[in-house]
């Protein structure tokens, strides 16, 4: 049986060989992440006059917690939060845009007037959207509050206070009459997508899966081996594509793979228990930072794992 042995690591340590470059610079950049407009926004209307000292007009108290509220919603509803914030964490150097901004006005007293409306309309929003994200749990991080830098740099501003009519057409006139649709800014939702491992990358950790697998998942499994291929999944939907990988190997899946080489209890060939807790731990990490709970456990039969 060594002879086998020898085989498997070989096969094992030339794909470990060849993928270390790669897991290197993997491991220093954050995995692909998307941003897309879920095409929710909350319209904020700016009542007549020139902003007060707070920057704004016509709002009420009551109107300023209802926005808060609604953006609350939209961001609660369209963004994996648990996963969000752990990624944040991990890569603060990637700031993906939560919210866009967008500010009107045709204030009717020149260009000038114009901008420094917009600017205060444009920093009403901002607060908003960072008391949204505190309510959501974005604020924080393992209970310690993140920098307001943060917060901030995942809001994309855009400045479109618009001229009215007039104002394009003849520079300088000033006085043409205030239009109510020019009182509005936006905030609209962006959805952040967690694209998790390439094919390629999962067809490898399949494979070095396989290859770790001993004579009938019996004699000579290198157990280790398994686990180093489990935690390189980075979220949920790695274990969903790893499963079928395995599926369409002609096997029945993750679980049944996992309980056909690590053993449950003491056998003559010894113990897997640390084995089976860190691959528990490894799938139930990945789930709840993928907004899923735990899908993975432990019972008479082995492990169990409950895709959602």
């Amino acid at each position: 049986m060594k002879r086998l042995k020898n085989y498997y690591t070989f096969l094992r340590e030339a794909q470990e060989t060849e993928e270390t470059s790669s897991a290197q610079a993997q491991a220093m950049a954050p995995p692909e992440v998307n941003t897309n407009p879920t095409g929710k926004f909350v319209g904020v209307y700016f009542g007549p006059g020139l902003p007060n000292d707070k920057g704004v007009t016509g709002i009420s108290d009551a109107a300023r917690n209802q926005y808060i509220t609604d953006l609350t919603g939209m961001l609660r509803q369209h963004n994996q939060l648990p996963e969000l914030v752990e990624f944040l964490s991990k890569y603060p150097q990637f700031r993906p845009a939560l919210v866009r901004i967008k500010v009107m006005t045709s204030n009717t007293k020149g260009g000038k007037v114009n901008r420094d409306v917009a600017e205060r309309r444009q920093q009403y929003m901002v607060n908003l959207c960072i008391e949204a994200f505190r309510k959501i749990g974005v604020g924080q991080y393992k209970n310690v509050p993140v920098k307001e830098n943060f917060l901030y740099s995942l809001i994309s501003k855009q400045l479109d206070y618009e001229l009215s009519d007039n104002e394009k057409l003849f520079s300088g006139m000033t006085d043409q009459q205030e239009q109510s649709m020019d009182r509005w800014g936006y905030v609209l939702v962006n959805q952040v997508l967690f694209s998790g491992l390439d094919d390629r990358k999962l067809d490898q950790i399949t494979t070095s899966m396989e290859n770790a697998k001993g004579w009938l998942g019996i004699f000579d499994d290198d157990e280790d081996a398994i686990v180093k291929a489990i935690e390189k999944l980075q979220n949920y939907s790695d274990l969903v594509t790893l499963n079928q990988k395995l599926m369409d190997r002609g096997g029945l899946g993750l679980q049944d793979f996992l309980n056909s080489v690590i053993t449950n209890g003491l056998t003559s060939w010894g113990d897997d228990k640390n084995e089976r807790n860190k691959i528990v731990n490894h799938i139930n990490n990945i789930s709840k930072t993928s907004g899923k709970g735990k899908i993975a456990g432990q019972n008479s039969g082995g492990l169990t794992i409950n895709f959602q």
